[in-house]
């Protein structure tokens, strides 16, 4: 069975990871391009660089569960685009992932053979801010929310 912790930003997605890695559990982590994850993209800690050719890779060979563009960072010129996602075989070789709601919905349906078990950490947008602020998280939280607040309707 496979684990995927889903939930707004500031949710307490990521100190449940910590407590799993810890205890020895699998924890498998997204791709990106973005080779210089800057202090302000959110969820930095769970990302694993890919180069632009292994990334043209899983997706020419669809082995991917989602695989989208990194929707925090903003285009900058002659930088091409950035993408996160999450593969195959990483799915296969861990049992928790973190994806937040917009991940969540780029799934591709049947890409994942195992049974999974959706946990979703809720929380007030208060103490969503608290643990911000608390934190110091240093992504932008009015950017992410927005982010969020886009797909939350659909999801």
């Amino acid at each position: 069975m496979k684990f995927f912790i889903t939930g707004l930003h500031s949710s307490g997605k990521q100190e449940v990871i910590n407590i799993l890695e810890n205890m020895n559990v699998k924890c498998g982590k997204l791709f990106t391009n973005l080779d210089n994850l800057e202090e302000n993209v959110y969820n930095k800690d769970n990302y694993q660089l890919y180069s632009n050719d292994d990334i043209n890779t899983v997706f020419e060979n669809e082995a991917y569960v989602f695989i989208h563009e990194f929707p925090s960072v903003p285009m900058r010129p002659n930088d091409g685009y950035f993408y996160e996602g999450l593969s195959k075989y990483t799915l296969d070789q861990n049992d928790v992932f973190i994806l937040s709601p917009d991940q969540l919905l780029s799934v591709v349906q049947n890409s994942i053979k195992d049974d999974i078990c959706f946990i979703w950490l809720d929380n007030t947008k208060e103490n969503r801010e608290t643990r911000y602020y608390h934190e110091k998280r240093s992504y932008n939280y009015h950017i992410r929310e927005e982010i969020e607040k886009h797909d939350l309707n659909t999801y």
